[in-house]
C-alpha cells in the first residue's frame, strides 16, 4: 500500500482534503482516522465540533483528564471512517464567536482505496477564548503514551 504524499498550506478556517467525505458504506474507500485531545493545563473541558463538507462528524467535549482518571493531556479519542474520491472541506472550532478554529488546508495525492490518512487535532491555551486548536498530518499512525 503506498503512502499518499500530503502538504499542509497555512489557510482559512478550513482543511481541505482531497479523496475525503464521510461515508460509512465505502468498504474500498479511503479509510481515515481522527484524534482528539484537549492538551489545555487550564481548560478542563473543551467542547469540540468538527465538520466535513458542512457535515458534523464530531460534536463533543473534550476533558484533559480522561475517564479513567489518567494523567492529564494524554486522553486521545480516535474516530474512524471511510471516505470517497473527490475533495472535501473539514473544518474544526471551539464554541462561541471569539472559540478556536484550525487554519491548515490539506492537500493529498496519489490516495487509492485501502490508504488511510491520519489526523491530529488538539486544543491548547489558558482559556476556552484565547486557546488554538491545531491539526498535524503524521505520516504514519500517531502512538500516544
Amino acid at each position: 500500500m503506498t503512502r499518499p504524499m500530503c502538504a499542509a498550506i497555512v489557510g482559512s478556517m478550513l482543511v481541505m482534503l482531497a479523496g475525503c467525505a464521510p461515508d460509512e458504506n465505502v468498504d474500498d474507500g479511503i479509510q481515515a482516522s481522527l484524534f482528539i485531545s484537549n492538551q489545555s493545563v487550564d481548560v478542563d473541558s473543551i467542547p469540540i465540533h468538527v465538520e466535513l463538507d458542512g457535515v458534523g462528524i464530531v460534536d463533543a467535549d473534550f476533558p484533559a483528564v480522561g475517564p479513567d482518571g489518567g494523567i492529564p493531556q494524554h486522553y486521545w479519542v480516535r474516530y474512524d471512517f471511510s471516505m470517497s474520491a473527490g475533495e472535501h472541506y473539514l473544518t474544526a472550532s471551539t464554541d462561541g464567536t471569539d472559540g478556536a478554529a484550525v487554519s491548515e488546508t490539506l492537500a493529498t495525492t496519489g490516495m487509492t482505496p485501502g490508504d488511510t490518512v491520519y489526523l491530529v487535532l488538539d486544543f491548547s491555551g489558558t482559556s476556552a477564548e484565547t486557546g488554538t486548536l491545531s491539526l498535524q498530518i503524521p505520516d504514519s499512525e500517531p502512538m500516544f503514551q
